[in-house]
Protein backbone atom coordinates (compact mmCIF):
# COMPACT_ATOMS: atom_id res chain seq x y z
CA UNK A 1 0.00 0.00 0.00
CA UNK A 2 1.07 4.00 -0.28
CA UNK A 3 1.15 4.50 3.32
CA UNK A 4 3.56 1.47 4.12
CA UNK A 5 5.58 2.23 0.84
CA UNK A 6 5.98 5.93 2.50
CA UNK A 7 6.52 5.20 5.75
CA UNK A 8 9.39 2.64 4.90
CA UNK A 9 11.85 5.41 3.48
CA UNK A 10 12.36 7.78 6.41
CA UNK A 11 12.15 4.71 8.94
CA UNK A 12 15.53 3.40 6.99
CA UNK A 13 17.26 6.79 7.10
CA UNK A 14 16.65 7.32 10.64
CA UNK A 15 17.51 3.62 11.53
CA UNK A 16 20.56 3.95 8.99
CA UNK A 17 22.22 6.25 10.74
CA UNK A 18 25.05 4.83 12.50
CA UNK A 19 27.55 7.48 13.82
CA UNK A 20 31.41 7.13 13.09
CA UNK A 21 32.27 5.50 16.61
CA UNK A 22 29.69 2.43 16.02
CA UNK A 23 31.17 1.74 12.08
CA UNK A 24 34.97 2.05 13.60
CA UNK A 25 33.82 -0.69 16.38
CA UNK A 26 32.27 -2.85 13.35
CA UNK A 27 35.10 -2.63 11.44
CA UNK A 28 37.63 -3.53 13.84
CA UNK A 29 35.86 -6.30 15.61
CA UNK A 30 35.09 -7.15 11.49
CA UNK A 31 39.07 -7.54 10.75
CA UNK A 32 39.72 -9.24 14.14
CA UNK A 33 37.49 -11.64 12.98
CA UNK A 34 38.84 -12.00 9.62
CA UNK A 35 42.37 -12.41 11.09
CA UNK A 36 41.73 -15.27 13.74
CA UNK A 37 39.45 -17.03 11.66
CA UNK A 38 40.59 -19.57 8.12
CA UNK A 39 36.21 -19.84 7.85
CA UNK A 40 34.54 -17.20 9.02
CA UNK A 41 30.07 -17.37 8.45
CA UNK A 42 27.82 -14.46 8.68
CA UNK A 43 24.13 -16.16 9.07
CA UNK A 44 20.98 -15.05 8.99
CA UNK A 45 18.81 -16.85 11.29
CA UNK A 46 15.50 -16.25 9.30
CA UNK A 47 17.44 -17.90 5.89
CA UNK A 48 17.19 -21.13 4.35
CA UNK A 49 20.72 -20.78 3.10
CA UNK A 50 22.30 -19.93 5.90
CA UNK A 51 20.88 -22.99 8.17
CA UNK A 52 22.09 -25.36 4.82
CA UNK A 53 25.09 -23.73 4.90
CA UNK A 54 26.10 -24.32 8.48
CA UNK A 55 24.75 -28.00 7.71
CA UNK A 56 27.24 -28.31 5.13
CA UNK A 57 30.52 -26.98 6.96
CA UNK A 58 29.04 -29.33 10.18
CA UNK A 59 29.02 -32.46 8.42
CA UNK A 60 32.35 -31.88 6.66
CA UNK A 61 34.07 -31.09 10.03
CA UNK A 62 35.48 -28.11 9.39
CA UNK A 63 36.31 -25.22 11.70
CA UNK A 64 34.59 -22.09 11.28
CA UNK A 65 33.25 -19.13 13.40
CA UNK A 66 29.76 -17.96 13.06
CA UNK A 67 28.34 -15.13 13.39
CA UNK A 68 24.52 -14.72 13.38
CA UNK A 69 23.03 -10.93 12.06
CA UNK A 70 20.31 -9.74 14.19
CA UNK A 71 17.17 -10.14 11.91
CA UNK A 72 16.09 -7.04 13.02
CA UNK A 73 18.42 -4.85 11.59
CA UNK A 74 16.60 -1.42 13.12
CA UNK A 75 15.93 -2.97 16.23
CA UNK A 76 19.47 -4.23 17.46
CA UNK A 77 21.14 -1.11 17.70
CA UNK A 78 24.11 1.30 16.56
CA UNK A 79 27.09 -1.46 16.56
CA UNK A 80 24.79 -4.59 16.00
CA UNK A 81 23.72 -2.27 12.67
CA UNK A 82 26.85 -1.02 11.51
CA UNK A 83 28.50 -4.77 11.91
CA UNK A 84 24.97 -6.10 9.77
Amino acid sequence: SKLKTGLRRPMQAMFMQVDAEARAKAKAELEASIAENHVLVYTYPLSPFSQEALAILKATGATFKEIELAPEWFACGKEASALR
